[in-house]
């Protein structure tokens, strides 16, 4: 299968699974960046006295292609944050009043990369409530869902003019809602034809990639049994045979069945493209690891002169005679075995307070980029942020909580 061949129907029926997925995946790595700009401007919330407005936010959002990427500048605004509210008077450890309307209202965004060369800008504004002693927004469903927004920018890729193009959203949602109430195939396709071009294009390749995710689908079922049995695994002792066995286990999750997942992950909008490349890495560097340590178990096996049954089972000797295998002892005792248990790691819910060092901030991750204001999770921690987690936590903690990462290192 070829990377033109994604966007011809009949060639996706055709196409092995394990291939379709690895072209899909194509689409992404392929496509050129695009970067979302988050500037904050709480001062926007002072127009909105009843409810969350997006004609408020809407005169501030641009977007600007060059030959390097698409930049999409979008505010956001907490009004938690606004000066006027900076006030414990019942709680010390926080400020505690709300506004009069009985409610906070609070503006988020976020980048929304899929397969095909679909880019959505998701814009939300939503109401924070007191529930109980704590705040959090409002569920879906609510009387208090008219008092905010959820708005959508769209855009798809030309893979041939290398250029984003833009597809009006109203004109977009306004043909999907009149075929989602038309059941007859033909007149879908009637009502599709009577819409701008790419309008066209862009439900085109929606339903595209819902006939791909539905091929692949299957493949992500073993996933978590996989990453469970990795996560558990673990060595007893430190025969040669022990840590042979636990490394190579180490070695074949990462090489295949992660991998896998990334890529199942990266289509289904639950990686992005960065952290998909740096866990991509740090698969790369893992395995650099775990190749020095085979190589140095050998190396002991010719220091004892050890040869058939008693290669496994000997263990290595922190206090041995030779030098050298003391060494290696330490090696994979003290660098080897903590490097390959960090990327195990999650993240404490709550972010630590006490006794901060560079090996405690960044648990549950793997590197940060000051730059792009991002910091890139550990496999571990990317599958926490859509599994159930032992504290309630609402749609902001995992930024609240890399905010609090990234102004460590500053």
């Amino acid at each position: 299968m070829e990377f033109k061949d994604l966007f011809a129907p009949n060639e996706i029926e055709k196409a092995e699974d394990k291939e379709l997925l690895d072209q899909t995946v194509k689409t992404i790595l392929h496509l050129k960046p695009v970067v979302l700009n988050l500037k904050e401007k709480n001062e926007l919330v002072y127009k909105m006295p009843t409810k969350a407005d997006f004609e408020k936010v809407d005169e501030f959002v641009t977007f600007k292609e060059d030959d390097n990427a698409l930049n999409i500048t979008v505010p956001i605004y907490d009004e938690r944050n606004l000066p006027e509210f900076q006030v414990s008077l019942f709680n010390d450890s926080r400020n505690d009043c709300f506004p009069e309307r009985g409610f906070y209202i609070v503006g988020s965004s976020k980048l929304i990369t899929e397969p095909l060369g679909l880019v959505k800008v998701e814009m939300n504004g939503l109401p924070y409530i007191l529930v109980g002693s704590d705040y959090r927004f409002e569920p879906r469903g609510s009387k208090n869902r008219e008092i905010g927004y959820k708005r959508y920018l769209y855009f798809y890729y030309d893979y041939q003019k290398k250029l984003f193009v833009k597809v009006f959203p109203d004109k977009l949602e306004e043909c999907k809602r009149k075929m989602g109430n038309e059941k007859d195939p033909e007149k879908k396709e009637d009502i599709l034809l009577k819409y701008h071009a790419t309008v066209q294009e862009y439900i085109k390749r929606e339903k595209l990639l819902e006939k791909i995710k539905e091929r692949i689908y299957p493949l992500s079922l073993p996933y978590l049994k996989r990453l469970k049995q990795w996560k558990d695994g673990d060595y007893k002792g430190f025969s040669i045979g022990t840590i042979t066995t636990y490394v190579d286990g180490y070695r074949k999750f990462i090489k295949e069945e992660m991998i896998r997942g990334l890529k199942i992950k990266l289509v289904y909008a639950n990686v992005t493209k960065r952290e998909y490349s740096k866990l991509f890495k740090q698969k790369r560097e893992l395995l650099k690891l775990i190749k020095n340590t085979k190589r140095k178990l050998e190396e002991i096996k010719s220091i004892q002169s050890l040869t058939g049954k008693n290669e496994a089972d000997y263990e290595l000797d922190a206090n041995s005679l030779f030098e050298r295998e003391r060494e290696i002892y330490n090696y994979i005792e003290k660098i080897v075995m903590p490097e390959l248990q960090k990327f195990k790691e999650v993240r404490p819910t709550k972010f630590p307070e006490n006794g901060l060092n560079e090996r405690i901030v960044l648990k549950g991750y793997i590197d940060f980029d000051l730059e792009k204001n991002e910091v890139y999770p550990n496999i571990m921690q990317l599958q926490r942020r859509t599994s159930l987690t032992e504290e309630k936590e609402d749609f902001r903690s995992e930024d609240e909580y890399t905010s609090k990462i990234l102004d460590y290192f500053k």
